[in-house]
């Protein structure tokens, strides 16, 4: 009888454990649903930004050895957007094998939630680039604008 009450209390322990460690587990998956919404939102942007660049820099030029630097600035952009597509591929690709080992069991709950922050610090990370990105873009268009101005009509004194 002893042995019976003692497995029962055992089997009662064992199935409040495992059931407190579901429920971490769907918090952390509602968590991770939510992060992927912001993820593909923020992809969207990443891939519509070429988009963007491309229009924006088509009237920036180099035109002498002594090259405006504004215009320099303007054409790193493309540089940027190009180094950080790759490094956005990189996260991705992390996230979704990261997203595979949790599912799978091998990450731990603790390990997740700081996994977590961690993917959410990208995204928040790129959307900041990308808003950044967009005032350096605007810089340029006027920059370019400038320009063409100044070939117009002459010398443009700002005042």
């Amino acid at each position: 009888m002893k042995q019976f009450l003692a497995f029962a209390l055992l089997s009662v322990l064992l199935i409040t454990a495992c059931k407190h460690k579901d429920e971490k587990r769907d918090a952390i998956r509602a968590e991770m649903s939510a992060i992927e919404k912001d993820w593909a939102a923020t992809a969207d942007m990443v891939n519509n930004w070429g988009l963007q660049l491309k229009e924006g820099l088509k009237d920036v030029k180099i035109d002498s050895a002594t090259a405006d630097s504004a215009a320099i600035k303007c054409l790193t952009l493309k540089t940027d957007y190009e180094a950080a597509t790759l490094k956005w591929e990189q996260h991705t690709r992390a996230y979704d094998a990261w997203k595979k080992m949790f599912e799978d069991g091998i990450v731990k709950t603790d390990d997740a939630l700081k996994s977590l922050r961690e993917f959410k610090e990208v995204v928040e990370t790129f959307n900041t680039m990308l808003e950044e990105w967009k005032i350096r873009l605007d810089g340029c268009n006027t920059s370019a604008q400038a320009s063409r101005l100044q070939g117009m009509f002459g010398e443009i004194v700002y005042a």
